[in-house]
């Protein structure tokens, strides 16, 4: 069977270490799903968690929340999002007026 991309996609990359420090080109995004609907394509997915699959932990969860949900909130509000741990400038941050 030919799939999307001719490659097997990962669900699981949410909850694994690895894509955090380094994104991964096997993410089963929202992207990924759009592209294959687009070509009406079918995804091939891992069953279960790949060999590259890296547990994450309690505290990197929590910091990749942290910064899921001030990205999303800055979004949220027409603020530029450069980076993930952006903030977002308001007049007055750096002209003197306080």
């Amino acid at each position: 069977m030919i799939c999307y991309r001719d490659m097997t996609f990962c669900k699981f990359y949410t909850d694994c270490q690895a894509h955090i420090d380094n994104p991964c080109h096997r993410a089963l995004t929202d992207d990924v799903k759009n592209g294959a609907a687009a070509q009406g394509s079918l995804i091939a997915q891992f069953g279960t968690e790949p060999a590259c699959y890296v547990q994450m932990t309690i505290k990197a969860r929590y910091e990749e929340d942290t910064r899921e949900w001030k990205r999303r909130k800055l979004e949220e509000h027409g603020e530029p999002v450069k980076h993930w741990d952006a903030k977002p400038t308001t007049k007055g941050d750096d002209d003197g007026q306080h």
